[in-house]
């Protein structure tokens, strides 16, 4: 990885996004079982497209992704002032709003865009905000060195997947970057909420934190714009639930998470990583194609 990462940071960025694209192209055609899962997402998702429609979309996901780990790589080389030219920002009234009740912020976020670029965008303009990611922890200390070189940039924190080390952030007033569309499964607490027309087990741990500890849950989102230019879109704070049952409010917030992800990929399907195994194990399909 290192390798690569130290060849895309060598291309002029034009050419290094050409690279990341290419790159992605390939891995497509290499890791065929991926391939078969995106597909199989996509006439799941978007029954009322064509499969030449399915492909040619799964082919601008993968391009995309490919561009993403591009400028992934290349993210310690730019200064605050290129990386605030390239990434826009809407919508940062909504997580001042949120984290000046003190309570803490969860930004919910999904394996859409360049994900990577938004706790560096968002802490350059909130400079006085404490930002944090959840991440877990890699088998390689050089390999987490290196991820946390990138999910540090701009000041940020990598937190490990610690329910007691996150409520203290949160309770400090800090904020937090969660990638929400992961398949959890039934034996690690995941919950049924649906999602693209299906349901899909889907993590319950933002919910049961903002619950626990009263934090805000902001849906904030980025997308490609053209060539190196993106937008980060941060949407108003969600509204929970809060019956008394914890069960029921737990499962309702997240299914309104759910619905925030949806939203993103029915206006542009293409920035979604379409390859994951989303729907596993779902009620909703056949045993042998869950």
């Amino acid at each position: 990885m290192g390798v690569l990462a130290a060849g895309f940071a060598a291309l002029p960025e034009p050419a290094a996004l050409r690279a990341g694209a290419a790159l992605g192209r390939t891995g497509a055609v290499l890791f065929r079982r991926r391939t078969r899962e995106a597909l199989a997402n996509l006439r799941r998702a978007l029954p009322e497209l064509s499969e030449e429609e399915r492909a040619a979309l799964w082919r601008r996901s993968t391009e995309d992704l490919g561009r993403a780990a591009a400028e992934w790589a290349r993210l310690p080389r730019l200064s605050e002032q290129e990386l605030l030219a390239r990434v826009d920002v809407t919508g940062l009234e909504h997580l001042v709003k949120a984290a000046a009740r003190g309570r803490g912020v969860l930004a919910i976020t999904a394996h859409y865009g360049n994900w990577e670029y938004i706790p560096a965008a968002v802490s350059a303009r909130l400079p006085g905000l404490r930002f944090c990611v959840v991440g877990r922890t890699m088998p390689s200390p050089q390999l987490q060195a290196w991820i946390e070189t990138r999910r540090t940039r701009g000041g940020g924190e990598v937190l490990p997947q610690d329910a007691r080390a996150i409520l203290r952030a949160l309770r400090s007033g800090a904020m937090l970057g969660v990638l929400v569309d992961h398949y959890t499964r039934e034996r690690r607490g995941g919950v049924l909420a649906p999602f693209l027309g299906l349901r899909a087990w889907t993590t319950p741990g933002p919910a049961l934190l903002a619950l626990r500890s009263g934090a805000a849950i902001v849906p904030v989102h980025i997308r490609r714009i053209s060539g190196p230019a993106h937008r980060i879109e941060i949407e108003p704070e969600l509204e929970l639930p809060q019956t008394g049952d914890r069960t029921r409010d737990v499962a309702a917030a997240t299914a309104l998470m759910n619905q925030a992800i949806e939203r993103w990929i029915r206006a542009d399907p293409a920035p979604w990583t379409w390859s994951h195994r989303r729907f596993r194990h779902s009620p909703d399909l056949p045993e042998e194609s869950a």
